[in-house]
């Protein structure tokens, strides 16, 4: 999707989103530019919900991030001056802009920064800076809190990653992302060949749910039974898979190790995979 609203001469050095809005630092304007609810746009133009100028001294900007702490929000911009190179800290209020803003000078050694990360899980108060002069990452302890943090340490990128112009730290997986189950026996069907007759069933209901039948029609429908183990939030934390099984509908109180290699061939011994099903 196009930026609206950015001047035509704008120099994009950067953009930074907390999962919902969207924000870029333009270079040339030396400005950032707020879009309200636009990380899930994929198409179309957009016009800036707000902007908001830079700290003065903040003249040659390279790259944004986001972060959040205690409640409050803020943008970090590594910015490479032509004297001394800097991260300006910008916090947020709630019409996406800043008016209120700090700053602390990064080491000698990282002097031509062009990339800006901070843990997005806000597990560590760490902040890390590319240099496209030293191709390294440089780390500063605390960062993201204190007025002056030092230099830590560094380590070289690879050393084909010659010219490099940004840097993230990739979020953490959601809780909606995660493949978690409620309790009691879940479905999951398999058909490894759309026209034959016969369907192979991982995870049936053992009241109700599909059973995997001999493909010669002599066999009795057999059932796997999949019971586990949940804790306070619903997760299944080791299933137990058996055939013919008559375990009691409510979940074991206490961990059950699974079946091994008897449960494995009798599975596939009820399920005689037939060569046609190859083909």
């Amino acid at each position: 999707w196009t930026l609206g609203t950015l001047p035509t001469t704008a120099l994009v050095e950067g953009i930074a989103t907390n999962g919902t809005h969207v924000w870029v630092v333009d270079r040339s304007a030396r400005r950032v530019y707020y879009y309200a609810n636009a990380a899930s746009r994929t198409s179309g133009t957009q016009t800036a919900t707000a902007n908001f100028a830079l700290n003065t001294a903040n003249t040659n900007p390279k790259d944004i991030v986001f972060g959040a702490q205690s409640g409050t929000s803020f943008l970090w911009v590594v910015d490479d001056g032509t004297g001394f190179d800097r991260v300006y800290r910008y916090q947020l209020n709630t019409s996406g802009t800043s008016t209120v803003n700090s700053g602390w000078g990064i080491s000698p050694e990282n002097s031509s920064p062009t990339g800006i990360t901070v843990d997005p899980s806000n597990g560590s108060m760490d902040v890390w800076v590319c240099d496209s002069g030293s191709d390294r990452v440089y780390r500063y302890p605390s960062g993201r809190t204190t007025v002056q943090p030092l230099l830590a340490d560094s380590f070289p990128l690879n050393t084909a990653n010659s010219n490099p112009q940004g840097i993230a730290d990739p979020p953490p997986v959601s809780n909606a992302t995660e493949e978690t189950f409620s309790a009691g026996p879940q479905y999951s069907t398999w058909d490894p060949a759309p026209t034959a007759a016969r369907r192979i069933s991982l995870f049936p209901n053992i009241d109700n749910g599909p059973t995997a039948t001999s493909s010669n029609g002599t066999g009795n429908a057999r059932r796997t039974e999949l019971r586990s183990n949940t804790g306070a939030t619903g997760r299944i934390t080791k299933p137990v898979a058996t055939a013919n099984s008559s375990l009691p509908k409510a979940a074991a109180a206490t961990s059950v190790e699974p079946p091994m290699m008897g449960s494995i061939d009798d599975l596939f011994s009820s399920i005689e995979l037939q060569t046609a099903l190859l083909n």
